[in-house]
């Protein structure tokens, strides 16, 4: 759905982003949507391969989409964004308990 989704997009003319927040690419990308990644029409986060906080993810995402000036977004999946958020939360909660 999400590849439809995009490709939908670029038939429109607007650019797309993806967020890979439980697959790798080479799991996430069918041929379909590889295709419109090697054509630079849509852009990929790989948040496995990084070691990057939850903040440092979200401004690497945020500046892809206004580099490619993309109308879409996919963050896949909703389950694992949430799990990548859980350590900065449980530490907001953590803070507000002590105060």
């Amino acid at each position: 759905m999400a590849t439809e989704f995009l490709a939908e997009g670029v038939r429109r003319g607007e650019p797309g982003v993806i967020a890979a927040f439980e697959k790798s690419p080479n799991q996430l990308l069918s041929n379909k949507l590889q295709a419109l990644v090697n054509a630079g029409h849509v852009g990929v986060i790989d948040t496995r391969s990084l070691d990057l906080s939850i903040d440092e993810t979200l401004h690497d995402l945020i500046e892809m989409i206004n580099r490619m000036q993309a109308k879409r977004v996919v963050i896949d999946s909703l389950s694992g964004f949430e799990l990548a958020l859980a350590p900065s939360l449980a530490k907001i909660f953590a803070v507000r308990c002590i105060e």
